[in-house]
């Protein structure tokens, strides 16, 4: 199974989980139903298991993904997260790796969100210190945005 049919998409597209209120569950389900990636925009603790049921509702059978902006995050909403069974999380502006190993330990598949490339390629390496997710063969092109699968 590759990661789109894991994630449930129809379609690539990936809506950006904006917190604040900007992108509430109606958009996230909107998205979702459509056949692309929804994802919920980070709200308070209180209200991210009722946001969560309104993805699910709106869109049955789809995935779900949290946008935890680390800045903001608290115990309480990685809890939410793990006890609502998502499909996914988007770690967005720091995290550590406790965070990471709790989410996947719990089944999560996690996106990390950087800023630029100079920071993926320097932060996210595998242990061979290839960039992550490439398994050792591929390269980062010249243009220094794409991953290549050749030697």
């Amino acid at each position: 199974m590759d990661l789109a049919d894991w994630l449930r998409l129809d379609v690539p597209v990936g809506q950006a989980g904006m917190g604040g209120g900007l992108t509430g569950p109606e958009l996230g389900a909107a998205v979702a139903s459509a056949g692309g990636l929804g994802t919920l925009g980070l709200a308070l603790p209180d209200q991210l298991r009722d946001s969560i049921r309104q993805i699910r509702d709106g869109a049955p059978g789809r995935a779900v993904v949290v946008n935890l902006l680390t800045p903001f995050l608290r115990r309480r909403h990685v809890s939410e997260c793990v006890n609502s069974r998502i499909v996914a999380a988007v770690v967005a502006f720091g995290g550590d790796r406790a965070l990471v190993d709790k989410l996947r330990g719990a089944g999560v598949f996690v996106f990390v969100m950087v800023g630029t490339t100079r920071v993926a390629c320097r932060r996210n390496r595998n242990r061979r210190g290839y960039p992550a997710g490439v398994g050792g063969r591929g390269r980062w092109s010249d243009r220094g945005d794409q991953i290549s699968a050749g030697p």
